[in-house]
C-alpha cells in the first residue's frame, strides 16, 4: 500500500515540513540500514559493526555496539567464507555483544538490533 504524500510546500514551519515528508518517507517502506557501516544515515533501530577478524574458529570475540540498551537479535549481513556467527552464550551488556564464529578470521559484518 502506497501513503499518498500531502503537498507541504504551504506548511509555514519547516521543521514541521521536514518531518511530514520524513515520515511520509518512512511509511513508505524507506527504512535504511545506511550506506556506511557505522554510518550516520542509518534510520533504524540498530547498529551496524564490521569485525576485521574473529580470531581463532569458536573462540569468543566481543563486538561494542554502544545501542544504550540490550539488543535482543544480530543479523549477520555479511562473511567472507563458509561459516558460522553464533551467540557465544556470555550475557550482552547495554554496550557489548559476544559471539563466536566457526571459521577462523573470519571477515563479518553483523547489524545488532
Amino acid at each position: 500500500m502506497k501513503i499518498v504524500r500531502k503537498n507541504t510546500f504551504d506548511i509555514p514551519d519547516t521543521n514541521l515540513r521536514r518531518w511530514v515528508e520524513d515520515l511520509h518517507k518512512l511509511t513508505n517502506r524507506n527504512i535504511s540500514f545506511g550506506t556506511q557501516v557505522d554510518g550516520q544515515d542509518q534510520n533504524i533501530a540498530g547498529h551496524m559493526v564490521d569485525v576485521a577478524n574473529t580470531g581463532a574458529a569458536n573462540t569468543q570475540f566481543a563486538v561494542t555496539h554502544n545501542l544504550g540498551r540490550i539488543p535482543l537479535f544480530y543479523d549477520v549481513k555479511y562473511i567472507n567464507g563458509n561459516g558460522v556467527v553464533y551467540d557465544s552464550g556470555t550475557a550482552w551488556t547495554k554496550t557489548q555483544a559476544f559471539f563466536k564464529c566457526s571459521l577462523a578470521t573470519a571477515h563479518i559484518r553483523l547489524f545488532i538490533h
